[in-house]
């Protein structure tokens, strides 16, 4: 069967003979946040073939892990999703409470959901600073970077970590958070959600941004769900899959998690699909907010399905550590998503990813 690329390649082709050529795009490359290679096949303008190389910045953190005190394994992890750091703590603290046997307070597991929906929302400022750079409109990366930066304060507070935070930890979390910060995340909450609307109609209506986001990088619901991928990446091909709902943990269980989808998955649907979703991380925080007031271990990234696998004989360390990391699956869908684009395409449909290359080299 003729792949939905190879249609597009044949449609576009030039009748003109024209010579085919190999760009390299990477490892250093300001379009790409991280060392990556692309290496594309093209006739002319037109990719054919788009081979991503990895292992630039590869650090080990799975043989790490494996050699590293239970204590040592929230910070490796953490830095393998560094937008979303908190991702990472969980993973650790979860598989060590399941090993162990041990309970999480209720009060503590509210508290875990509403730092995983912040840093959510954080991570997804900034995959919107990105793809406003990759288009060439600037501007975006000045208001993401603003409206990210209180955000990302609020969760230093917790520790005094500004990224990698370690505020969750085995048995539940670190310490209560400071006075007042419910009120401050509620404030921050309601003030991002006015300007995530002013922005989505900023870029909606932008007819150079839809031009060159619209049936761009098309992902096909059946091959991406061969293909492994998850999170707004496959909810944007139309299937509406969440483990926030569909295997829920911490207190996501409790509350109503609302699934955006796409319609054709493709750049312009990846992108819809966040929106929504910066929307839906400030209703569940505030959700959290009010019910405050009152081992193999998988959880939904920012980006994806973010899986633990930790084996343990009782000492010191695990014998054996595995990350399933969703970045890896979706660099791997850009053969498919490129094949029949222009050059000028990459970067779009790469940005739509949200490719984080520290969880690819792991």
């Amino acid at each position: 069967m003729t792949s939905l690329g190879t249609k597009r390649l044949e449609a576009r082709r030039d009748p003109l003979l024209t010579e085919k050529i190999v760009v390299s795009v990477g490892p250093q490359h300001p379009s790409l946040v991280a060392p990556v290679q692309l290496v594309i096949q093209a006739d002319g303008e037109l990719m054919e073939i788009v081979t991503p190389n990895i292992g630039f910045m590869h650090r080990g953190v799975e043989h790490l892990a494996a050699r590293r005190p239970w204590d040592q394994l929230a910070p490796l992890l953490s830095r393998c999703e560094w937008t979303s750091g908190t991702c990472g703590d969980y993973l650790a603290a979860a598989a060590i409470e399941e090993l162990a046997r041990i309970e999480v307070p209720a009060r503590a597991t509210w508290l875990r959901t509403l730092t995983l929906e912040l840093n959510r929302l954080v991570s997804h400022l900034f995959w919107f600073g990105d793809l406003g750079m990759e288009l060439g409109i600037y501007t975006t990366v000045f208001w993401a970077l603003r409206e990210r930066e209180t955000g990302v304060e609020l969760l230093s507070e917790l520790s005094g970590n500004r990224y990698h935070h370690q505020w969750i930890v085995p048995g539940g979390v670190r310490s209560e958070p400071p006075l007042g910060w419910f009120q401050r995340v509620l404030d921050y909450t309601r003030m991002v959600l006015g300007w995530v609307d002013r922005y989505e109609d900023f870029f909606s209506d932008n007819a150079i941004f839809v031009n060159r986001a619209e049936l761009v990088g098309i992902l096909d619901r059946d091959f991406a769900l061969g293909s492994g991928a998850s999170g707004p990446v496959l909810r944007a091909c139309g299937v509406a899959h969440d483990l926030r709902r569909d295997a829920p943990y911490a207190a996501y269980g409790e509350l109503d998690v609302r699934i955006p989808t796409g319609e054709y998955g493709d750049s312009l649907d990846r992108y819809r699909v966040r929106f929504v979703e910066m929307r839906e991380s400030i209703r569940l925080i505030g959700g959290c907010i009010n019910s405050l007031g009152g081992a193999d271990i998988a959880i939904e990234s920012p980006r994806g399905e973010l899986a633990l696998t930790v084996v343990s004989d009782g000492g010191p360390n695990p014998t054996r550590v595995h990350l399933r990391g969703p970045s890896l699956y979706h660099i791997m869908l850009l053969p498919e998503l490129c094949k029949g684009h222009l050059l000028a395409d990459l970067f779009v449909i790469y940005a739509s990813l949200d490719i984080m290359v520290g969880e690819v080299d792991r």
